[in-house]
């Protein structure tokens, strides 16, 4: 079982006590008039009575691994069933198309609204759209140069004329560079290098049309037209209808709700086939839905059922034994690890024929090659046979959403699941209520421990003042014992 580390500023048993190190003593012994080390006694005899305390604070980093250990379990539970409510998403059954052509290089399409009218379309592109282009000479102008350009619209109408600025002493390339970044400007500027050297400014229009042709009109002089090139609309014919155009390659409208983006002209290779599938279910979308759930399943029970068996440590003498086995044998958890397997067996969904999920390659595996259960079977490990899924879904889809995510008059798989974790995890819920008590419980203890230091500070001070007197009363002692020698000392000798 892997827990979070557990913080705990204890070492072993028997170590200094931490009101010791953290409060400063009021007297110091030495120990001179008796000879004895009486600090070491009494950080000894300090220790023996810290012993309670050193082993609350152990049940501390016991209550903080258990409350780590069961916030992973609520998290592992909490995805479980984000991944089991998908299996019932409305969206994950609703149906859908898929637009795919036989030529993908000259001419792909996609859906553009709720539908499109299923079965294969023949698209012939004899033409593709282009822009307009007119080539200029240029001349860097010496002062400012401002000059305008005005496109026309789809039906070949002007609009408003588009001022462009061109600086004093302005190269051909940043000459292209302004009208290429003039808010509102309808060309692209390109620079345009001939073999000889001399180099021509070209503008494009920015769309592509028969139509939306454009004007330069420059006084000064810096650009002078040499050239023009005429857009062009897109040809195209459906199912050999007659030919229709577009100003553009992107076609909104020659299927309906299929938009096509033509790319290359089909007139040598021939038509290039769209097909418009029939509306389904999305059927990579669900097994990658089951696929999940079978994963977080799998590592779910794998790491209740890890915390389950990990032994505690006899005898913790520090923090990280104290974590280790925190939830060993837990009866609620057991329970609810019963509960998870039993669920994936069950009988589910309203369809004949397809009621449990290994009806759908979801179970707990086949037998080893020895004929006799694998040990992911024995563990609860879920399997899923994606060939086995396929064939089921392809072959009665409605069965498979009634058996997986229910139905209006009828749960199935995910409704049951969800009522087997909801009580677990929701706000309140069992775990939640687990993890609220052990908390409480860590407060609890950390709060005696508070007492606990107060006391055994008094006692260490009253003990440090014990042997400071006793210390003080041997050197008067000592002292008195000293004087009356001297005393005796100095007496006159008595002759006989």
């Amino acid at each position: 079982m892997s827990t979070n580390p557990v913080n705990n500023p204890l070492g072993t048993l028997g170590s200094t006590p931490s009101f010791v190190s953290s409060q400063t003593s009021p007297m110091n012994l030495t120990g001179l008039a008796s000879n004895i080390d009486t600090n070491t006694i009494v950080q000894e005899l300090m220790s023996i009575e810290a012993a309670p305390e050193q082993k609350l604070k152990l049940q501390v980093a016991t209550e903080r691994a258990r409350v780590s250990a069961l916030q992973d379990v609520q998290t592992q539970l909490q995805t479980l069933q984000t991944d089991e409510q998908a299996l019932s998403d409305p969206g994950l059954w609703a149906p859908t198309q898929t637009v795919s052509t036989s030529d993908s290089t000259k001419l792909t399409g996609i859906l553009t609204g709720t539908g499109a009218a299923p079965g294969g379309y023949q698209v012939n592109v004899t033409q593709l759209a282009s822009a307009w282009q007119q080539t200029f000479t240029y001349a860097s102008p010496a002062q400012d140069d401002n000059f305008t350009i005005t496109p026309q619209d789809q039906n070949g109408n002007p609009l408003a004329p588009v001022a462009i600025k061109i600086a004093a002493g302005s190269d051909i390339n940043a000459a292209a560079a302004s009208i290429n970044s003039a808010t509102g400007s309808p060309v692209y500027a390109t620079v345009v290098t001939a073999q000889n050297g001399s180099q021509s400014l070209v503008l494009s229009s920015r769309q592509t049309g028969a139509k939306y042709d454009f004007t330069v009109n420059d006084s000064s002089g810096t650009l002078t037209q040499t050239g023009s090139v005429s857009g062009l609309n897109a040809s195209y014919t459906i199912n050999g209808g007659a030919p229709q155009s577009s100003a553009s390659n992107v076609v909104a409208n020659a299927i309906p709700g299929v938009q096509l983006t033509l790319a290359a002209l089909t007139t040598v290779s021939g038509p290039v086939t769209v097909d418009v599938s029939n509306p389904q279910a999305n059927e990579s979308a669900i097994q990658t839905a089951v696929q999940t759930f079978v994963n977080q399943y799998n590592a779910t029970i794998t790491d209740i059922q890890g915390k389950l068996s990990q032994r505690p440590v006899a005898n913790p003498k520090n923090a990280t034994d104290a974590s280790q086995g925190v939830l060993y044998g837990d009866l609620g958890l057991t329970d609810l690890l019963d509960s998870l397997r039993q669920s994936v067996s069950g009988t589910y969904g309203s369809v004949t024929g397809m009621s449990q999920l290994s009806m759908l390659g979801v179970s707990t595996g086949a037998a080893s090659g020895s004929g006799l259960p694998s040990q992911s079977s024995i563990n609860g490990q879920l399997t899923f046979n994606t060939t086995t899924f396929q064939s089921a879904l392809a072959s009665n889809p409605s069965a498979v959403q009634s058996l997986l995510g229910g139905t209006p008059s009828t749960p199935g798989f995910a409704q049951a699941f969800d009522a087997l974790l909801n009580p677990q995890i929701q706000p309140g819920g069992v775990l939640a209520t687990y993890i609220s008590d052990e908390q409480q419980t860590q407060t609890d203890l950390n709060s005696h421990i508070s007492d606990m230091d107060q006391r055994l500070q008094q006692k260490q001070d009253m003990l440090k003042r014990q042997f400071a007197a006793m210390e003080k009363a041997l050197q008067s002692s000592q002292s008195e014992g000293q004087w009356l020698a001297g005393q005796i000392a100095g007496l006159p000798a008595v002759s006989h």
